[in-house]
């Protein structure tokens, strides 16, 4: 009954991506999936089902894994679209006689017409329709040379149906008439006030007026050969987050890196043009993966940006640069009410991750301008339910109790903290762990619990992630219990690797098994010993689990230690070749060996940045920081429930490995990562990545436009608003 329900039929797996910061690749032969919220092909785990992308004409470019993406539908997939337009070339016989002009058009009679063809359109249901064109022949080229041409006339039936061609004026929605001004930009004004200067002005034409558009001769744009990179279906990848640029070709040509991994560029000053000797322009590429014909159209929009007009937008101080937001409810007379504090004010000079005061307030382009302005929407909205003053940290009960519950967020709050700007030549290589302590509750009715939480950072190939855990536990060493690490050769796991860790560490604070689905392996031998054989054979990214059992190959460890299987495949390895032993005196010592389990169900790790924020806005932003979000039921607070009010307890605070709070898993200090350079907390209802009211902008109609998310704001959903006034 699951139209998403398939089966391999023979050999195969399907590959799937797994969630979270990992981005792992795994595989299974279980084809029961079904869609998110996103839209994104998942199965029960929440893991992404891959696929292959493939160019306008359907081809598939890039047949290796690495090219595949995750599958996404998207609810205008499929959805009925009237025939537009239709575009015929055909060849007409110069043999065949004139159709006298007296004669009266029969579409049932051949001599009536000189000959027909027909095409299948479609109505705005799907429903397929005959379209049949008629030609009729008038004349043949004259013997002089005077009209040395072949004429025509030409009837079109839809369904028996005759459609008769009607001329209409060049108009907008509102019936205004449509202008074309010298740079080819339609307007409906009729004077030309944007480019006249010095009371010189350019003449404007109405659109019917305008013949058919003649093309310019393009320029020829010739660089250094890059057939390395895009031969053969290959892509490059471009990146424009700071924190990734030690991953790019010109960071590997300026180090003279060993080993370089080709194929990632820089997208910032891309290209260098000097047009017309006008002058050089930078051309700035925006992030993504790019085949040679993509990237060859991504310069040439950029470059046209990048070369035209600077188009800004410029507020002034107390006449535009604050505007209001109102969420209302009706009252059941037909009439609406807004917030009882009145509207959400929003001002567009102050800072934000696009831009600072100063940029702000001297002008932005576009782009910029809605990222700006989203940021501003959101921060607003979360500075509306913290306080007067919008002091984040502070208890949330006294005088913004009111407003809490008027927008409904009580019970929807979350804390979030984030860490003191990390410049990206301070950003460490290597893996590493720190911890993040959490406190719910109210220490007043001393229902106050701290919970541990752990965060794994890892910067390989000069791209930093950092993905939340909540479980954290030492591999047993094998020297303290023999067989405690192996490969399992009888049973249901033969094959399967395993290793033991201690109980404690895998149960909550009721003493209950907490089942991981995955695990991951961090190595951190003290020197002169820093042998990493184990994660060299394993890696540093989340692997599966095949089951866990209680330990029993050691008196005593069943009472102490779990056992934990991998599904996975170690080939010929076997408990002897296992890569693991604690001879320091040899120098073959590996441990200790870190576990992380569970990806967290209570908070999220991630790099504060605007990828995605506006729709049809390419570009982004980066502030480096660490951020560490609530969410799920720990992204439920309530008002009271807020710790950071009576005893000076943060409800959320950068550890270090659990145990040592001024250290990482490593023994390095928190201030290799940035983490104790002035962090802060703040108690939000609205996530900034993904806002309850959108900003954007209609290119026809040269406005912005504004968008509620139903899902979040509207009826069913506990806030409960009906419309909303910007």
């Amino acid at each position: 009954s699951n139209t998403l329900d398939m089966a391999i039929s023979g050999q195969g797996f399907f590959a799937m991506e797994a969630g979270g910061n990992a981005a792992q690749t795994v595989f299974t032969r279980n084809g029961a999936f079904n869609v998110d919220d996103k839209g994104y092909i998942v199965d029960k785990n929440g893991q992404f089902l891959l696929g292959y992308p493939v160019d306008s004409d359907g081809q598939v470019s890039n047949k290796t894994l690495e090219g595949s993406q995750k599958l996404q539908l998207d609810g205008a997939y499929g959805d009925p679209k009237a025939t537009g337009s239709i575009t015929m070339g055909v060849n007409l016989s110069a043999s065949t006689p004139v159709i006298p002009q007296g004669t009266i058009f029969d579409s049932e009679n051949s001599d009536t017409f000189t000959s027909t063809s027909a095409v299948t359109i479609f109505d705005n249901a799907g429903n397929p329709q005959s379209a049949t064109v008629f030609y009729i022949k008038r004349q043949n080229p004259s013997d002089v040379g005077a009209d040395p041409t072949f004429k025509y006339d030409t009837k079109l039936f839809v369904d028996g149906l005759e459609i008769t061609p009607t001329l209409t004026r060049a108009v907008d929605p509102q019936e205004a008439v449509l202008y074309i001004d010298k740079f080819g930009n339609q307007t409906t004004t009729p004077q030309d006030p944007a480019y006249v200067l010095e009371g010189k002005g350019s003449k404007l034409y109405k659109v019917d007026d305008l013949g058919a558009a003649v093309d310019s001769t393009p320029a020829t744009l010739h660089g250094l050969g890059v057939n390395t990179y895009l031969a053969d279906g290959k892509t490059i990848q471009i990146v424009t987050d700071p924190m990734k640029f030690r991953s790019t070709e010109e960071f590997y040509t300026a180090t003279s890196a060993v080993n370089p991994k080709p194929g990632t560029f820089w997208g910032k000053d891309f290209l260098l043009v000097d047009i017309d000797e006008s002058g050089p322009v930078s051309v700035d590429v925006p992030p993504g993966t790019y085949n040679g014909v993509q990237l060859a159209a991504a310069v040439e929009v950029a470059l046209r940006e990048a070369a035209g007009d600077d188009k800004k937008v410029q507020l002034t101080a107390g006449v535009d640069n604050t505007f209001s937001l109102d969420l209302k409810q009706t009252t059941g007379d037909g009439l609406s009410e807004g917030l009882d504090a009145g509207p959400i004010a929003i001002d567009l000079h102050g800072a934000s991750l696009a831009a600072d005061v100063t940029e702000a307030i001297d002008g932005l382009d576009t782009d910029t301008f809605l990222v700006h302005a989203q940021l501003k929407i959101t921060e607003a909205m979360n500075t509306y339910v913290q306080g007067t003053g919008g002091t984040p940290a502070q208890n949330l009960g006294g005088v913004n109790t009111t407003q809490i519950d008027d927008l409904g967020a009580n019970g929807r709050l979350f804390k979030k903290l984030v860490a003191g700007v990390v410049p990206p030549t301070l950003i460490p290589t290597g893996n590493d762990i720190f911890s993040v302590i959490q406190k719910e509750g109210d220490t007043a009715l001393a229902t106050l619990t701290t919970k541990t939480r752990f965060v794994a950072y890892s910067n390989t190939d000069g791209k930093p992630a950092v993905k939340a855990y909540d479980l954290q536990s030492p591999m047993v060493n094998l020297g303290a219990l023999p067989g405690s690490v192996g490969v399992e050769t009888t049973g249901a796991n033969r094959g399967r690797p395993f290793f033991s860790v201690v109980k404690a560490n895998f149960q909550d604070a009721a003493g209950v098994f907490v089942a991981p689905e995955t695990v991951r392996f961090m190595q951190f031998p003290a020197a002169p010993v820093v042998n990493s054989a184990f994660t060299d054979r394993f890696g540093t990214e989340d692997i599966p689990v095949a089951n866990v059992i209680d330990d029993p190959t050691t008196v005593g460890s069943v009472a102490t230690n779990y056992r934990v299987y991998l599904d996975m495949d170690v080939g010929t390895m076997t408990t002897a070749t296992f890569p693991v032993f604690d001879d320091a005196t040899a120098g073959v010592d590996e441990m200790p060996v870190t576990i992380l389990a569970k990806p967290s169900d209570h908070i999220e790790a991630y790099f504060e940045n605007t990828e995605g924020l506006v729709e049809g806005v390419d570009k982004a932003f980066y502030s480096g920081k660490i951020a560490i979000r609530e969410v799920q039921t720990s992204a439920k607070r309530v008002h009271t429930d807020d710790t950071t009010s009576t005893l000076g307890l943060a409800a959320l605070a950068f550890g270090g490995n659990g145990a040592v709070l001024a250290t990482t898993a490593s023994g390095a200090a928190l201030s290799t990562l940035g983490l104790d350079d002035a962090p802060s907390l703040s108690t939000n209802w609205v996530d900034e990545r993904a806002p309850t009211v959108k900003v954007g902008y209609d290119e026809s109609q040269q406005r912005l436009t504004f968008d509620a998310s139903n899902t979040a704001l509207g009826l069913g959903t506990g806030v409960g608003m009906n419309t909303f006034t910007v």
